[in-house]
């Protein structure tokens, strides 16, 4: 895979499944595994704040095992609801 241009650097903290909802058209959305990573977010006055982002994934057995681990990811961004989102690339798969 080539170098992704935006790559996630944080501890695995926690794995869930989102609930399934439908929005007013009837489409459903969610039932969506997510990774939280603990992130480190510089500041302008360079502190360090930490905070947990929500990564899709295709991949939660992974996550399990990578559980307080720091792992690597190339991720793509979405705005989902006024929301920014991100989901681990297609091409990416756990290392062997």
């Amino acid at each position: 895979m080539k170098l992704p241009m935006l790559l996630l650097s944080g501890k695995v903290d926690n794995i869930y499944l989102t609930p399934e909802k439908e929005d007013q058209q009837g489409n459903k959305y969610g039932n969506d595994y997510k990774v939280q990573l603990l992130v480190d977010q510089p500041q302008e006055n360079g502190e360090i704040k930490r905070g947990l982002v929500d990564v899709k994934t295709e991949y939660p057995d992974y996550f399990r095992l990578m559980q307080d681990r720091q792992v690597s990811l190339p991720v793509l961004v979405y705005v989902f609801k006024g929301d920014v989102g991100y989901s681990i690339l297609r091409a990416w798969s756990p290392p062997s």
